[in-house]
């Protein structure tokens, strides 16, 4: 379990569009806000990541990177953020086959 004020684990996860991202690499550069759902394709998470999505510019303003996160491999992702028209930031996928 991790408390607000600690320190987020260490992790490196492919996007939806097949790119590496780790997190310390992210942190060094921007505040990290990081948005869990637990799976693409469902009405509350599609809404929530539209949410993200719509407010990207302000969170850009402020210096702060979002990312999404699921388990759902990097096609599904990719196909998810299609579906919703495009997601300006990265959707990881934490998939486990």
């Amino acid at each position: 379990m991790v408390d607000i004020g600690d320190k987020a684990p260490e992790f490196s996860l492919k996007d939806h569009n097949g790119e590496q991202r780790t997190l310390s690499e992210l942190t060094h550069e921007k505040i990290v806000v990081l948005h869990i759902f637990p799976a693409a394709f469902t009405g509350g998470w599609a809404n929530q990541t539209s949410s993200f999505a719509r407010a990207n510019a302000r969170f850009e303003e402020k210096g702060a990177q979002v990312l999404g996160l699921s388990v759902d491999n990097s096609p599904s992702l990719k196909a998810f953020a299609a579906g919703l028209g495009g997601v300006p930031h990265p959707l990881l996928s934490d998939f486990h086959p």
